[in-house]
């Protein structure tokens, strides 16, 4: 379990990391709202701002580099995030 965004969130298989800009999160108990917010999160302006001055990649985990060339589905929450932000249909 891990918080984030005020929400706590239990996952009951661990986090995949297939790339830096294809970040996914499964399990049947991470709820649609709490993965939405931590998508939001990782995307907003003051994340953006710690990863690029924080790794040497980190300027290139952009929401837009997260939906190209996805392998895996997005969770549903995730999928809510990139679609009002333009970036699916």
């Amino acid at each position: 379990m891990f918080e984030a965004c005020g929400a706590k969130i239990r996952a009951s298989n661990p986090t995949q990391l297939l790339r830096p800009h294809a970040r996914r999160m499964q399990g049947l108990d991470v709820y649609k709202r709490q993965v939405y917010e931590v998508t939001k999160a990782l995307y907003g302006e003051a994340a953006q701002k710690q990863l690029a001055n924080g790794h040497a990649k980190g300027k290139f985990i952009t929401k837009e580099n997260a939906v190209r060339s996805a392998g895996i589905p997005f969770h549903a929450g995730a999928e809510r995030f990139y679609k009002e932000a333009g970036l699916l249909k």
